[in-house]
C-alpha cells in the first residue's frame, strides 16, 4: 500500500490566510507570507495527489484479484457439483447391484411345511414359485427343528410350486418333519479311499522319573521303575474319560495331581512294587482301579502317604474295602494351626460322601498316660484321639504323633473296633508330655470304607499321614 505523505497533508492544513509571522503562525498567506509559504503549499498539493492516485490503482487492483478468486471459485463450484452426481451414480449403480445379488440369493433358498419321512426315494414338497431349482441340479434339505434329519438329492421337477426330489443321501433321523429348507447345493463328491485300519494295542512307555502327564498321554501304559513322583496336568485340560494305566516294577510310585486336586479322595496316592492301577480324570479329580497287585504274604501293606505341608480342614483316605481284615494309620507331628485344641477322626460308611457325626455313633474309652481313666461315654461328631489335655500349635514341640488301628472295618454285622495310642506336648509347655492309649467302637453295624482326621477347632498346620493294610494270613 501507498504510504501517505503525512508532512504534506500536515502543511496545507496549516495554511491559513492570516498575517504570517515566522513565530505564530508560520502558515499564514497574508502580509507577505505567501513568499515563503506559495511554492512549498503548491508541492504539498501535489505529493497528497499523487498518494490519492496510487490508493486509487491499488484498489482497481484488489479489485480484480477477487473477481479472478470469484472466477475460480464458481469453477471449482461446478467440478464439485459434477463429482456429486458422478458418485451419486456410483451409489445408485452399487445399490442396484447389492438388489439384484440379493434377489438372486433369495432364489437359491426356499421353505416347504410339506410332511415327509428322510428315506432313500422321490419326495414331492410344496414350496415358493420361482426358485432357482433347475431340473438336474442338486438341493439340500435340512430340517430346521432336527439337524440331523436331512436329506439330498437331484431336482427331477419344478413346476410353480411343486418340487420333486430323487433323494440319495439322508442323515441319522428319519422320522417325518415339517419345517424344511432348502437350498441349492453342489454335486457330491467322489467316495474317499478308506483309510488304514487302526489299532487298539497299548503300547507300553518306559519311565523312571517324572514328566508330568499331559493329553497325549491318554491310553498309555507307563511301565515304571523306581521310585518318583508322577505328576499330572490339571484335570480340566485332561478332560473327563482321560485314562492312564501305572505299574510300579520295583519302587513306589507317588501319583500327585495338580494343585489341590485330588486322587481317591486324596491329594496323593502310592502305587507300591509289582501294583498296576489304572488312573481315570473325571474333568475335576482322579479315581483309580486296582488292576493288579502282587499276592500278600501276612504282614503290613504299605498303602499311600499324605504329606500337610500348608493348612487344610481335614485328611481324608477313602477305598477302604476287605481286601484287608485290619488297616493301620500312623500320623507323624500332626500340628494344629490353633492353640489349645484336640485332635478327632470320623468314619463313613459311603466313600467319603459324608461322615458319621450324630451323637451317640461312637462309644469311648481312654486311659490317660498318668492313669486316670476316662469314663465309658457315648460320643458326639467324632471319637477323640488326644488326651483331655489341648494340644500345642508350636510346631518346634511336634504336634501329635502315634498310629490307629481298624479291626474288620468291611463287616456289616458288627460295630468296628477302633483303638489308638499317642503322645503329644500339652498347650506350649514344653516340662511335660501327655499321652493316652484310646479304645472305641463305631456303634453301627455297617461297612467302614473311609476315615478322616481333623482338629476340634482350626485347621491341620503340617504333619504325615500314612496308611497300610494287615495282609490276611
Amino acid at each position: 500500500m501507498a504510504t501517505k505523505p503525512q508532512a504534506s497533508v500536515d502543511r496545507v492544513r496549516a495554511s491559513n490566510g492570516n498575517a504570517y509571522n515566522a513565530t505564530t503562525n508560520p502558515g499564514g498567506l497574508a502580509q507577505g507570507g505567501h513568499r515563503p509559504n506559495f511554492v512549498p503549499d503548491l508541492n504539498a498539493v501535489a505529493d497528497i495527489g499523487e498518494w490519492t492516485a496510487d490508493l486509487a490503482e491499488e484498489a482497481a487492483g484488489s479489485a480484480g484479484a477477487a473477481a479472478g478468486s470469484a472466477t475460480a471459485a464458481a469453477g471449482s463450484a461446478g467440478a464439485a457439483s459434477t463429482s456429486a452426481g458422478a458418485a451419486a451414480g456410483s451409489v445408485q449403480a452399487a445399490a442396484d447391484q447389492v438388489a439384484l445379488a440379493a434377489a438372486q440369493a433369495q432364489r437359491l433358498a426356499g421353505t416347504s411345511t410339506t410332511s415327509n419321512t428322510s428315506t432313500v426315494a422321490s419326495k414331492t414338497f410344496t414350496t415358493q414359485a420361482d426358485k432357482a431349482f433347475e431340473v438336474g441340479s442338486f438341493v439340500m434339505i435340512q430340517s430346521r427343528g432336527t439337524l440331523n434329519r436331512w436329506m439330498f438329492g437331484r431336482v427331477t421337477a419344478y413346476s410353480g410350486t411343486s418340487l420333486t426330489v430323487a433323494v440319495e443321501a439322508i442323515g441319522t433321523t428319519t422320522s417325518a418333519g415339517t419345517d424344511w429348507d432348502i437350498r441349492v447345493a453342489g454335486a457330491r463328491g467322489a467316495q474317499g479311499d478308506q483309510g488304514p485300519q487302526g489299532t487298539n494295542r497299548i503300547i507300553p512307555e518306559a519311565r523312571t522319573s517324572n514328566t508330568a502327564l499331559t493329553v497325549v498321554d491318554n491310553a498309555k501304559f507307563l511301565d515304571c521303575t523306581g521310585t518318583f513322583t508322577q505328576t499330572f496336568v490339571a484335570a480340566a485340560t485332561l478332560g473327563a474319560g482321560w485314562q492312564a494305566t501305572i505299574h510300579s516294577n520295583t519302587g513306589t510310585i507317588t501319583l500327585d495331581p495338580n494343585g489341590s486336586e485330588q486322587i481317591d479322595g486324596a491329594t496323593t496316592l502310592a502305587v507300591g512294587p509289582g501294583e498296576t492301577r489304572q488312573v481315570i480324570c473325571t474333568g475335576t479329580a482322579f479315581i483309580t482301579v486296582l488292576v493288579d497287585a502282587p499276592v500278600p504274604a501276612a504282614g503290613l501293606v504299605f498303602i499311600s502317604q499324605q504329606t500337610v505341608s500348608s493348612a487344610v480342614a481335614s485328611v481324608s483316605f477313602v477305598g477302604i474295602t476287605n481286601a484287608y481284615d485290619e488297616y493301620l494309620i500312623e500320623f507323624q507331628n500332626v500340628v494344629p494351626t490353633t492353640d489349645v485344641t484336640f485332635f478327632r477322626a470320623q468314619t463313613s460308611s459311603n466313600g467319603g460322601a459324608g461322615y458319621d457325626q450324630a451323637a451317640g455313633d461312637y462309644f469311648n474309652q481312654q486311659t490317660n498316660l498318668e492313669g486316670s481313666v476316662s469314663a465309658n461315654r457315648f460320643v458326639a461328631e467324632a471319637f477323640y484321639i488326644a488326651t483331655g489335655i489341648g494340644l500345642s500349635n508350636v510346631a518346634l514341640y511336634g504336634g501329635v504323633s502315634g498310629r490307629l488301628r481298624l479291626i474288620r472295618p468291611s463287616s456289616t454285622s458288627e460295630y468296628t473296633h477302633m483303638n489308638a495310642e499317642l503322645q503329644h506336648v500339652p498347650q506350649n509347655n514344653l516340662g511335660a508330655v501327655s499321652g493316652a492309649i484310646l479304645k472305641s467302637v463305631r456303634c453301627v453295624a455297617a461297612k467302614v470304607d473311609a476315615i478322616r482326621f481333623f482338629m476340634s477347632s482350626g485347621t491341620i498346620a503340617s504333619g504325615t499321614f500314612k496308611l497300610y493294610g494287615l495282609r490276611k494270613s
